[in-house]
């Protein structure tokens, strides 16, 4: 993320989609901020951006509405102090974490493609079904060569 810009334009989902995507680098909206977000867009010719609004933020949730976001997906974080579960740690509790590696893909595949009809791809109408399918995809290779998330 680039501190200098109230968006950032991200070339892998543009390039993927076919469609200039970009992603706010903020979470709470003020009438100010909207309005900085909606000329970064239209100087980047921004087709699609993806917002993670703080639902808790009331004045977020309603200028959100009030300026056409559409909600589209519901984003849980769970946290868990990793201490002696990571590997070769001292667990009790029968299980063992480590990050994802080349052979987990097929598995990791297979979950997504039970859940994937569940994503914001699915939901917001705008991205084809193929599209949305193969992104989930390209997700779990994403994810275990160093993409933006890490899976366990």
């Amino acid at each position: 993320m680039n501190a200098n810009h109230i968006c950032e334009y991200l070339e892998w989902d543009s390039q993927f989609f076919g469609r200039r995507i970009a992603r706010a680098n903020v979470s709470c909206l003020t009438n100010e901020v909207v309005a900085e977000i909606d000329v970064w867009c239209r100087l980047h010719d921004v087709e699609c951006l993806y917002f993670l609004g703080d639902s808790a933020d009331q004045q977020t949730v309603k200028l959100a509405q009030e300026n056409s976001f559409r909600f589209v997906d519901v984003r849980v974080t769970l946290d868990l102090r990793l201490g002696k579960h990571r590997e070769g740690g001292d667990n009790r509790s029968g299980f063992r974490l480590r990050n994802a590696v080349e052979s987990d893909i097929p598995a990791l595949r297979a979950l997504a493609r039970s859940g994937h009809r569940h994503s914001r791809f699915y939901y917001d109408g705008n991205f084809p079904t193929p599209c949305a399918t193969s992104y989930t995809r390209h997700g779990s290779r994403k994810a275990v060569e160093g993409g933006p998330e890490t899976y366990l």
